[in-house]
């Protein structure tokens, strides 16, 4: 199997997952207890002794799969389409290497359920906002951007059916990015972040 189809089809063993996590984010919008709730219900599947490790080895591989391809491909890749996927995929290695990090950090080291106010505490961290804001905005739309690139070549790579693919999946990163970033900043339904959350980011406050 060549490196790009061991990342592709690693790809979509985790997209089952991806795409509940996002929803669970998009459940936000109707406040943190749905959020929290949903996000519940999920943990009874990839918290389960069984698949959690099964996630992060498959997280791991397409890691370091994208980052053996992105390095390849580095001084070939031209147009916009190679661009936005060879950027796009660089930024999720990033992401997922620091935010699976703070989220074991926060579960083993800090004793914190790592639920929607961990993640909306960085919002309410003063300066940290600079950070959190781009961190969680450009993570959403480039795993959106990623799979627009992906659908824009697997539907042909020219034409007009394999455009709207690339163009419809990366406006609605953009889309529902927002709506996450949103609902996170409490623009939906106002919140307080709970103490124990805010403690950690004291020293910004």
């Amino acid at each position: 199997m060549t490196l790009r189809r061991a990342h592709l089809f690693t790809a979509f063993v985790l997209l089952v997952f991806l795409a509940a996590h996002i929803a669970n984010h998009l459940a936000a919008v109707t406040g943190p207890a749905s959020h929290i709730a949903v996000m519940e219900a999920l943990r009874g599947v990839y918290r389960h002794w069984l698949v959690e490790p099964v996630l992060l080895l498959a997280f791991a591989v397409q890691v370091v799969l994208g980052l053996r391809l992105l390095v390849r491909a580095r001084h070939s890749v031209s147009g916009l389409v190679g661009w936005v996927q060879l950027l796009s995929g660089g930024y999720i290695a990033f992401f997922l290497l620091i935010h699976v990090g703070a989220v074991f950090t926060g579960r083993i080291m800090l004793g914190l359920d790592t639920n929607f106010w961990f993640a909306a505490a960085g919002y309410q961290a003063g300066a940290l906002i600079l950070w959190f804001v781009p961190y969680y905005f450009l993570a959403v739309m480039a795993l959106f951007a990623h799979l627009a690139c992906a659908a824009f070549w697997l539907s042909g790579g020219t034409g007009s059916r394999s455009r709207a693919w690339f163009v419809s999946l990366s406006a609605a990163g953009i889309a529902v990015s927002g709506t996450i970033t949103a609902a996170l900043m409490g623009a939906f339904e106002p919140f307080e972040i709970p103490p124990a959350y805010l403690e950690t980011y004291s020293a910004f406050l």
